[in-house]
């Protein structure tokens, strides 16, 4: 209710609104406006016919735009010497290889500076394990899923996401980077 010594004025029609109106329930303020009780009435009128929906809808909340690089997880940056075992569809190991790991998060990290026969990743290679070099995860296999190489010439990046399985390991990975 208004409490100026002015009578306020309705937002929708130049009538001024006794305070009174307002104390009994014949005017009322929505949204930051006065609704005389002419003004009041129609307005209920108007949000009772199915063919004209109400003006003052409440607004749906902004969707932000979800950038495609967008993560599930906050990654940390990290530098972290592995030894990284590559894995072929029928599950034979192919290479293994030191890497780097520059950052992680609980779903997945991305190691730099991998060192691939003839620098070329094979077309059937579908998992990847990695190891921590020293540590308490020294003897603990992560296995993970190839999202995404950059080739380079000091070496390849490469994305990984870690596999559902693993999440306990990669906890423990979490609290030593």
């Amino acid at each position: 209710m208004p409490t100026d010594d002015l009578a306020p004025r309705c937002d929708f029609c130049p009538a001024e609104i006794p305070p009174s109106d307002f104390q009994e329930g014949r005017a009322v303020r929505v949204a930051g406006r006065n609704y005389c009780r002419g003004c009041m009435k129609a307005a209920i009128e108007r949000g009772k016919n199915p063919d004209r929906p109400p003006e003052l809808l409440t607004p749906r909340p902004a969707r932000l735009p979800v950038p495609k690089d967008r993560r599930r997880h906050e990654r940390k940056e990290t530098v972290l010497f592995l030894e990284l075992s590559l894995y072929l569809a029928d599950g034979r190991l192919h290479h293994r290889a030191p890497a780097v790991m520059r950052n992680v998060s609980l779903s997945g990290a991305l190691l730099g500076g991998l060192i691939l026969p003839g620098n070329i990743l094979p077309a059937d290679a579908r998992r990847i394990g990695i190891r921590v070099v020293d540590g308490p995860l020294r003897d603990q296999e992560i296995l993970c899923r190839i999202v995404r190489i950059i080739s380079r010439e000091e070496g390849s990046d490469v994305a990984l996401e870690f596999e559902g399985t693993e999440a306990a390991k990669v906890e423990q990975l979490r609290r030593i980077v």
